[in-house]
């Protein structure tokens, strides 16, 4: 639906630069292109069709998508066609009119007052876009322009120049690969000329025969030999018919790696001039966009094992701390959620979390948090993978890297609720079934494990009486948790 709406607003943003308006817009002057695009069929256009009816739909059918003020009689205006382009969007989506009454008239005064249905869970940007289009008052309506440069539509538009700049870049193999089509055709033509000869030399044959008893069994011989002939012809012939519906299969496979691979080196980029910068920024917020509450471990593995996870750290590590964005630091956060433990494990390294942990000394909370949230959602993963009442098989990369220290001091510097919470279920989480030697630490993390037990949030709650259960195995952290009265439960297991 991001293409479609893309293509859409494109469309309808070039009629408008050109002075025009199409007044009568509604599904069926769409329609798809052999590319696939969205395009809008220009004898829609008034200024185009003169006197003429519309012979895309009925005047009944039109007026299901006039904005409010056309159906009060005021004349088409470019923001008119942004109200009828929101309608048509919202029903795409839902499969039905979003202000559908129970009569027809019904209908047409809900589109004038701006009442609609209740709409199906769409993506909160998408669905931002859509509500300012379908404002009932015209100038709160933004132009065609205005919503292609909003972020959710700028992040579609790189993604459209990338995949003309990737076809562009292997035209030549197209276009090698139409010759051979070609050639290939000329040979299929040639072969079947020939196999029209031999039908001809094999009913004249048959002929012969049948008037020569006496050479029958050379000829008979002979048209066998030419029948073998034939099928191989034929064999042949099925063979590059094949191969020519085939062509283009490769290229097609290659587009997605070609995009991948393409995107890590402009991260890898070491020169940090402004428009590298930005070029870097663009990348992050289309990796966003791609992967942001979506679960699809397959694309999630194919980007981490393309290098792009190892591309972000290398950002994280070489680029100036003031010059990191929250798209960066988002981008490796949705690398990590949602998605399966699987696909988390394939970043653990201590160089991931020394990369993160860098993090942690930026101006900008968001960051931060993504930062600590990317390293929680690992570390998670190892404490899943294996025995509870075993060490956690990540505490060595920590401990050697002096990271477990630098969770400590983020957690101690109070940054707000969320970072301090995320910071001590990873130390509650890497201790487990293991002594914390350093009694500040196991006062203080102890002592906060403990008051999260009785957060307003269940699943805060359950990641703190977890913690504390596993770090109950040993009994110096036991005796620090049960001080107070405090009961260990042990019917809960963290997330």
């Amino acid at each position: 639906m991001q293409r479609v709406m893309f293509c859409a607003l494109s469309g309808i943003s070039f009629i408008h630069s050109q002075g025009l308006v199409v007044g009568e817009l509604c599904p069926e002057v769409f329609f798809i292109s052999e590319d696939g695009t969205i395009k809008i069929d220009t004898l829609c256009l008034p200024q185009i069709r003169g006197n003429e009816k519309s012979t895309h739909a009925t005047t009944d059918s039109i007026m299901l998508y006039c904005a409010p003020e056309v159906q009060l009689g005021e004349k088409p205006t470019m923001r008119s066609d942004i109200w009828s382009l929101g309608v048509i969007i919202l029903e795409g989506m839902s499969n039905h009119h979003p202000f559908k009454g129970s009569t027809r008239e019904e209908t047409l005064m809900n589109m004038k007052m701006g009442r609609f249905n209740a709409i199906m869970p769409i993506p909160q940007d998408v669905g931002e876009l859509i509500m300012k289009m379908i404002q009932v008052e015209p100038n709160k309506r933004p132009s065609a322009s205005d919503l292609l440069k909003t972020t959710f539509m700028k992040a579609q538009s790189i993604i459209e120049q990338k995949k003309l700049k990737t076809k562009g870049e292997i035209l030549d193999d197209l276009r090698n690969a139409e010759y051979r089509m070609l050639m290939a055709e000329e040979r299929v033509m040639q072969h079947s000329e020939e196999n029209r000869t031999l039908a001809q030399r094999i009913k004249a044959l048959e002929r012969q025969r049948s008037q020569d008893g006496a050479k029958s069994r050379a000829q008979e011989s002979q048209i066998k030999n030419y029948l073998k002939k034939s099928r191989t012809i034929q064999k042949s012939r099925d063979e590059m018919m094949m191969n020519i519906l085939n062509l283009n299969e490769t290229e097609k496979k290659q587009i997605d790696q070609l995009i991948w691979n393409e995107w890590k080196a402009e991260l890898l980029k070491e020169d940090n001039n402004a428009e590298t910068l930005q070029r870097k920024d663009e990348i992050c917020q289309i990796i966003v966009e791609h992967f942001d509450r979506k679960e699809n471990d397959q694309m999630r593995k194919y980007a981490i094992e393309s290098g792009i996870g190892e591309a972000l750290l290398q950002l994280f590590v070489k680029q100036p701390l003031e010059s990191i964005k929250r798209c960066n630091s988002k981008a490796f956060f949705v690398l990590t959620h949602p998605c399966s433990d699987r696909q988390r494990l394939l970043l653990c390294s201590g160089h991931t979390f020394m990369s993160l942990a860098r993090l942690f000394d930026h101006r900008e909370f968001d960051v931060i948090d993504d930062a600590i949230t990317s390293i929680h959602n690992i570390v998670a993963a190892g404490t899943d993978a294996s025995p509870d009442d075993q060490p956690h098989p990540h505490f060595d990369i920590f401990s050697q890297n002096n990271i477990i220290e630098k969770i400590y001091t983020l957690f101690a510097r109070n940054l707000n609720k969320r970072i301090k919470d995320r910071a001590v279920v990873c130390i509650g989480q890497l201790f487990r079934a293991r002594e914390m030697n350093d009694q500040k630490m196991r006062i203080d993390i102890i002592g906060y494990l403990k008051i999260l037990t009785k957060d307003a949030d269940e699943k805060i709650r359950n990641n703190a009486e977890w913690a504390l259960k596993r770090l109950a195995q040993c009994s110096g952290n036991r005796n620090e948790i049960e001080k107070g009265g405090y009961v260990i439960m042990y019917d809960k297991k963290g997330d």
